[in-house]
């Protein structure tokens, strides 16, 4: 169940990536340094991260170094972004 949640959440994350063609500057001002939080993966709903109670799922990239820093059910997120011209993006995990 965490492996599907975790998996679910990346490619959830790899498919905003692929759907944002736009140009690069707009790409930057939407997705970068926010925190994006996971509400539901299909229709199931995800309340809070069960690694901490009192904190939820989310995933941020954090434009200074391109990183992805995030946490997934009991998993914290880490890797590497890179934005090119769309609709081509490249995620890699660290």
């Amino acid at each position: 169940m965490v492996q599907a949640l975790t998996r679910s959440f990346l490619w959830l994350t790899a498919a905003l990536m692929l759907g944002s063609c736009v140009e690069d500057s707009d790409v930057n001002a939407e997705l970068l340094n926010r925190r994006w939080r996971l509400t539901d993966v299909g229709e199931t709903p995800i309340e809070v991260s069960s690694f901490f109670q009192d904190r939820e799922s989310y995933i941020q990239f954090v434009a200074s170094g391109n990183r992805i820093e995030g946490l997934s059910a009991c998993d914290e997120i880490g890797g590497n972004f890179r934005l090119m011209r769309p609709p081509i993006r490249s995620i890699s995990r660290s």
